[in-house]
């Protein structure tokens, strides 16, 4: 009776279901979902910031050192690799940080980190020229910020992402 009925039914309704076109939702699209988050917004809006002030720096970096202390090309090229060794160390060091203070506490102290380092170039004396040596350890803090900001930052928009989109 009524039971036959019902199970027909609903065997009917799963087969529909089963071998229906995909219908394109638009509307719920991972991407979509992503960029319409508020609080992915949120990340984006530091993560540029972040991103835009080291771009900034390291544009105009040679420009500022040449013309404000005398340093050479290849004086220039110590600067930048003065950076490379506290990068390495500070990506090896970020899981346990990671653990520790989680992915957000780390993007904000990497881009701390980039703020002190723009501020300490913003009051360092032009005279005397040696003070162009300060330079070296100043360069160290972009490399910690760096590594801080995309260890941070990577795990961020994994964890924002909805799936299909990680």
């Amino acid at each position: 009776g009524r039971e036959t009925e019902v199970a027909v039914e609903t065997e009917a309704a799963d087969m529909d279901k089963k071998f229906a076109p995909p219908v394109a939702n638009h509307a719920q699209s991972p991407l979509r979902q992503l960029l319409f988050s508020g609080k992915f917004m949120v990340f984006l809006f530091f993560a540029l910031s972040g991103g835009i002030g080291r771009a900034v720096m390291g544009n105009y970096l040679e420009r500022y050192l040449g013309k404000y202390y005398d340093v050479k090309p290849s004086g220039y090229g110590v600067v930048l690799c003065s950076r490379t060794l506290p990068e390495l160390a500070a990506f090896f060091s970020t899981k346990p940080l990671l653990r520790r203070f989680g992915p957000y506490w780390l993007l904000i102290a990497g881009i701390g980190l980039g703020t002190v380092r723009i501020a300490a170039y913003a009051v360092l004396p032009a005279e005397p020229r040696t003070w162009a040596y300060a330079s070296i350890g100043i360069e160290a803090l972009k490399g910690i910020s760096a590594a801080m900001s995309m260890v941070g930052g990577t795990r961020i928009a994994h964890d924002f992402a909805p799936a299909g989109c990680e």
